[in-house]
C-alpha cells in the first residue's frame, strides 16, 4: 500500500490534523518569541528603581522606556502615574488595568493550543475508526 493510499484512507481527518499541527507549531513559535523577554531586564528595572529613589525620575523612566518585558511596562506605567501625582485608588486602578492588559497579551493563543491538545487525540481516534 502506497503513501497516497494510506493518506487517502484517512483523508479529511489527516488534512485537519496536519493543518492543526502547522497552526500549533506557528502558535508555539509566536508564544516563545513573545514570552522570551519576560525574564529579561531585571537589572535595568533595579537600576531604574535606584534612579527613582535617588530623585532622578526622568532618568528612571527613560531607562525603562525601551523595555520589552511586561514588568518594565507596568513599572513604567507606575512611574508615569506617580510622576503625574496620581496615588491611592487612581494608581491602583491604573496599574490593575495595565497589569490586566499585559496578562491578556501574554496569554493570547494559549486557548488555541489548549483546544488543539484536546481535539487532536479525538480526531486521531476518528481517523483510526474511519481508516
Amino acid at each position: 500500500m502506497g503513501a497516497l493510499q494510506t493518506f487517502g484512507a484517512g483523508g479529511p481527518i489527516l488534512i485537519v490534523l496536519a493543518v492543526m499541527s502547522v497552526l500549533s507549531l506557528a502558535a508555539i513559535i509566536v508564544k516563545t518569541a513573545q514570552l522570551a523577554p519576560v525574564l529579561r531586564g531585571d537589572g535595568s528595572r533595579t537600576a531604574a528603581l535606584a534612579q527613582w529613589a535617588g530623585g532622578d525620575r526622568l532618568g528612571a523612566m527613560a531607562a525603562l522606556g525601551p523595555g520589552k518585558a511586561p514588568a518594565d511596562r507596568v513599572l513604567l506605567s507606575a512611574m508615569q502615574a506617580l510622576d503625574k501625582g496620581h496615588g491611592g485608588a487612581a494608581l491602583i486602578s491604573a496599574l490593575t488595568q495595565r497589569g490586566n492588559a499585559e496578562y491578556t497579551r501574554m496569554t493570547s493563543l494559549i486557548r488555541t493550543l489548549e483546544l488543539t491538545a484536546m481535539i487532536s487525540p479525538l480526531l486521531g481516534l476518528l481517523g483510526t475508526v474511519l481508516g
